[in-house]
């Protein structure tokens, strides 16, 4: 069995730094490199064993594979089962339907892949990714077949010492080329660098390098007790010093692995070695892998149960909870299929083969079930099941009617025929009836699409971009904002005969000042300026909340609880901004919610908020109907000079300019 008491106790530090990270306890901020360390380990052991066997002449590729699967594969198809009982319970069918594939991707060893491609390992949300932890599973399932593979081929039937000699050079060269390629990496596709093999292997070939490093002779313990002392002080640094914002993996990358491998080279030190070597430490470390598989779940589906994330309290109990997980899932899944007890067969090859097969099948079928089956709305109480799968068609009608793509930008895009980042079709000027412009984030995408429907004789004009408030100098540099900012303040409205602009926002704390010179701008073009303060937002988002409240009687008070406070506050201190420098304002959390009070689901059963604060077209007619209630109208002020033909040409003068900044879409 891989095991060496020491080891067990660096494999229970790898685990409690990657846990307490997941888990947001204070101050392992870098606990995420514990993977890396797992990595080590794995490539000293593994590496090891294919050695001995060559020399001794035992090398048997599907021995290894056997054992290996045995190791991996009882324990992650219990976790998978039982993760995948607890999605049916608790999550949305949307939700239900992006955890059908991880599942499957997870039982054929290739989440690292998939999350590749969806979703990034530091904004990953517990209750929305519980399997998000499989990718560095399936990134050991690719290194071990990849290793088992070329390192026989590489030694040979003799594991002669030149052999081995060019293999360490080539190990060196391995980790040093892996390194390089995962900083360049990270310039151009961060989280490539981060989930695939090519720039995570650096930590598996120094573990490998270890097996042929000579050991110090006996009489130097107290060097090997400095070795010993250097590593964890290494390790101690990355999982303390370490954070998201560290680029990794890369240069960064050398540190831990660094001291994991001298951890392992020193391990057995007389002296310092006892901190690896207490029983505690190795008692967690024999049950690393299964607390690894059973912790991140248990988060996610903690949150989905709650609807919040956990309590300074319930941390530790929950981190307790998933210590007991892991002692059943290791006393009763691993160890039987490692070492059988007396009178129990252990499967044979063939037949475990066979087993882990019909499992994956089982996951495969299920998932494409699931997926066809829209997430099984069939699972949500009949009170509510036609709003909440009607949820993904509320925002796909939501995207139509805020014109995503061509006025709401959500997206980096190519320039226009007409050289900029505007469509001409956004702001065109109507002689013949009131224009105003609305300029704001996603929230002025749900202002356009209320607002023109309610008020179908006036032409609304419309620059949004996802995540960008209408704010002179933005911050925020996704999508263009920048430009558009730029351009629609500065060249657009000093020319444009506009009855109005309209400015919406997820408006936060450190935009007030940037609002408060906006208003000062817009003051001096003499336009009239109204502003619509921050939508109401729930937390956690109203489907969810509508999924565990399970029917409608007293829905509306039940959603209304979870109103977040500090966007209450944000409408009280932009009310005062607004008075201060002249601009008129309307809060959208009255229009929606009069008296805090927040309606769910239209007359006849379509929801209106789909998230936490965005409308559906339902929703957005009805705070557009609410911002009315409270006296907006939006008259003619300003009459238009000129004719059709004449206004088109001032129209192509303002639409659409070639901007100075050249960003690259």
């Amino acid at each position: 069995m891989d095991t060496r008491d020491d080891i067990d106790g660096l494999r229970a530090l790898a685990v409690l730094s990657v846990l307490l990270f997941h888990y947001g306890v204070a101050g392992f901020s870098g606990g995420f490199v514990g993977v890396d360390v797992f990595i080590v380990v794995s490539g000293y052991w593994i590496t090891r064993r294919i050695f001995e066997d060559l020399r001794a002449g035992l090398w048997s590729y599907a021995d290894f594979a056997a054992n290996r699967a045995r190791r991996l594969f009882p324990a992650l198809f219990v976790t998978l089962a039982v993760s995948y009982a607890a999605a049916l319970w608790l999550m949305m069918p949307e939700d239900l339907m992006r955890f059908a594939p991880t599942a499957l991707h997870s039982a054929v060893g290739t989440s690292n892949f998939h999350y590749w491609l969806k979703a990034g390992y530091f904004t990953g949300d517990p209750a929305r990714t519980p399997l998000l932890h499989t990718w560095s599973i399936s990134l050991a399932v690719q290194i071990l077949v990849l290793w088992s593979v070329l390192l026989p081929l590489v030694l040979g039937r003799d594991a002669s010492r030149g052999r081995v000699l060019r293999l360490v050079a080539a190990l060196g060269a391995l980790t040093a080329l892996s390194v390089w390629a995962g900083q360049a990496m990270l310039a151009t596709d961060a989280r490539a660098a981060f989930y695939l093999v090519p720039f995570r292997i650096a930590a598996f070939a120094l573990g490998a390098v270890l097996v042929w490093l000579p050991r110090l002779p006996a009489g130097m313990s107290q060097a090997e007790d400095g070795l010993l002392l250097v590593g964890l002080a290494i390790l101690l640094f990355c999982v303390l010093g370490y954070g998201p914002g560290t680029p990794f993996p890369g240069v960064n990358l050398l540190l831990p692995t660094l001291g994991a491998a001298l951890a392992i080279y020193a391990g057995q030190a007389p002296r310092v070695g006892r901190l690896l070597r207490n029983p505690a430490l190795v008692g967690i470390g024999l049950l690393s892998y299964s607390l690894y598989l059973v912790h991140w779940p248990l988060l996610g589906f903690a949150q989905n149960y709650l609807l919040r994330p956990l309590g300074a309290w319930e941390k530790p109990l929950l981190i307790l909870v998933a210590l007991g997980l892991a002692w059943l899932l290791r006393r009763y899944v691993e160890r039987p299929f490692l070492t059988p007890t007396r009178g129990h067969r252990r499967l044979g090859r063939a037949a475990f083969g066979l087993a882990c097969a019909g499992l994956t099948v089982v996951i495969l079928w299920t998932s494409a079930l699931v997926v066809a089956g829209e997430g099984w709305p069939w699972r949500i109480p009949a009170a509510l099941r036609v709003p909440i799968a009607g949820l993904e068609l509320a925002r796909h009608g939501r995207e139509v009617a805020n014109r995503v793509g061509v006025c709401h930008l959500n997206m980096w895009v190519d320039r226009t025929a007409l050289g900029g980042y505007v469509d001409d079709r956004c702001l065109h000027i109507d002689p013949e009836r009131p224009n105003y412009l609305i300029i704001g984030d996603s929230h002025g995408g749900d202002r356009y699409a209320g607002l023109s429907a309610l008020f179908p004789g006036v032409n609304f004009l419309q620059m949004t971009t996802a995540s960008c408030r209408p704010l002179l100098d933005t911050d925020f540099m996704d999508y263009h904002c920048p430009e558009r900012m730029e351009y629609v303040f500065r060249s657009f409205l000093p020319g444009a005969p506009l009855d109005g602009v309209i400015l919406v926002g997820r408006w936060q704390a450190n935009d007030l000042d940037r609002l408060r010179a906006t208003l000062a701008h817009l003051r001096g073009l003499k336009h009239r300026v109204i502003v619509l303060g921050p939508t109401v937002e729930i937390s956690p988002w109203v489907p969810n909340l509508m999924l565990h409240y399970g029917r409608r009687e007293g829905l509306e008070e039940w959603v209304s609880r979870f109103i977040v406070p500090e966007r209450l506050e944000m409408d009280r201190r932009l009310r005062v901004l607004s008075a201060e420098e002249g601009a008129e304002y309307y809060s959208a959390i009255d229009a929606m919610c009069p008296q805090l009070r927040c309606p769910v689901l239209s007359p006849d059963g379509k929801l209106l908020i789909v998230d936490y604060g965005h409308q559906s077209p339902e929703g957005a007619l009805f705070q557009a109907q609410g911002l009315k209630r409270l006296g907006l109208v939006l008259p003619r002020r300003q009459p238009v000079q000129g004719a059709g033909c004449e206004q088109r040409g001032v129209q192509r003068d303002h639409v659409a300019p070639a901007f100075a900044v050249d960003i690259d879409p």
